[in-house]
C-alpha cells in the first residue's frame, strides 16, 4: 500500500479537512483582514492535514503488513490477524473464520 493509495482511501477526510481551510481561506478576506491573518492559519491547518496523515498512515501500513503476514500463512490465518479495529473488521473476521471452517471440512471430505 502506497501512500497515494492511502489518500484515496481516506479521500473524505482529506476534502473536508481541506474545505473547512478553504472556508476559513474565503471568510477572512471577507471581513478584510490583512493577508498574514489568512495564512498563518490556513499553513498550520495544512500542517496539522500532513502530521495526522502520516501517523495514520504509518499505523495502517503496520496493519496492512499484518495482513500481507496473514496471507502466507493462510492455516493460520485466525492466529495471525491483527486484533479488529471496529465492527466491520470483526465481522469480516467472522466471515474469515467460517470460510476457514468450510474449506476445512471441504478438505477433510476430499481426503476421505
Amino acid at each position: 500500500m502506497s501512500f497515494k493509495d492511502y489518500v484515496y482511501s481516506n479521500r473524505k477526510t482529506v476534502i473536508l479537512f481541506l474545505l473547512i481551510i478553504t472556508v476559513f481561506a474565503v471568510a477572512f478576506p471577507l471581513y478584510q483582514l490583512p493577508i498574514d491573518i489568512i495564512i498563518y492559519p490556513v499553513v498550520i491547518g495544512l500542517f496539522f492535514l500532513i502530521i495526522f496523515l502520516l501517523i495514520d498512515y504509518r499505523k495502517q501500513m503496520k496493519h496492512y503488513q499484518e495482513l500481507e503476514h496473514c496471507r502466507e500463512s493462510l492455516d493460520e490465518v485466525m492466529e495471525c490477524m491483527p486484533g479488529a479495529k471496529n465492527i466491520i473488521e470483526e465481522e469480516y473476521q467472522q466471515l474469515i473464520l467460517i470460510l476457514r471452517e468450510r474449506l476445512l471440512y471441504q478438505r477433510r471430505n476430499i481426503h476421505r
